[in-house]
């Protein structure tokens, strides 16, 4: 009865992917970088599939053609970086949970989905897991209603990274299970993905 309760004092969650980046550092869309036949954004949606019925692709970057008919909600335009995607799904449902991911983690897995969704707890503002003594990882997190303010209050103040939330006392930082550590994965250059590539790493679930 217990966990019941717990579920029924949640937020809805929904799952928004960023996708607005300018991929400077990569020099050419992440979006549309294909890892074993799938594209990046391919691989995170197909992860996201088995728990959201609908996923929001945030911002206006270049998707592939098999993500073109998911919903898109444009960045916010008083900043930029991940907060300018983040704030847009936020403002246009502000009674809603988001679980935010980047395009650049091609390795997502189902499994980890999973794993976030059930670290939500009713008294928690987010979720930001942390890999080994690493910071806790801002992507991908899940953000209660009770995080939009304070979001809001790190622009406002010109500290626009969801980061920092990590120090406030009812953000969940939980380490991420060694059998999950590989899908926190950035891939944010050219040298990432050649070492991606040649390890073999491949952790992410696909749909065919």
């Amino acid at each position: 009865m217990a966990a019941r309760d717990e579920i029924a004092a949640l937020a809805p969650l929904h799952a928004g992917v960023l996708v607005g980046g300018a991929s400077s550092r990569m020099g050419r869309p992440k979006a549309l970088i294909e890892l074993h036949g799938h594209t990046f954004l391919q691989r995170v949606v197909d992860a996201l599939k088995p728990r959201f019925g609908s996923i929001v692709l945030l911002g206006d970057g270049q998707v592939p053609p098999a993500c073109s008919a998911l919903h898109r909600l444009a960045d916010i335009t008083d900043t930029k970086g991940p907060l300018a995607g983040m704030l847009a799904a936020m403002r246009e449902t502000p009674h809603a949970a988001w679980l935010f991911v980047a395009c650049d983690t091609p390795l997502l897995s189902a499994e980890a989905v999973a794993w976030m969704v059930a670290q939500r707890r009713s008294v928690a503002a987010a979720v930001l897991p942390r890999r080994g003594s690493d910071p806790p990882e801002p992507l991908p997190g899940i953000y209660e209603p009770a995080a939009r303010e304070r979001l809001e209050s790190l622009l406002r103040a010109g500290r626009p990274s969801p980061r920092l939330l990590a120090g406030d006392a009812d953000v969940l930082c939980p380490p991420v299970p060694d059998a999950l550590l590989r899908c926190w994965r950035n891939v944010n250059t050219p040298e990432d993905l050649a070492a991606l590539i040649a390890d073999g790493s491949d952790c992410g679930t696909t749909q065919e």
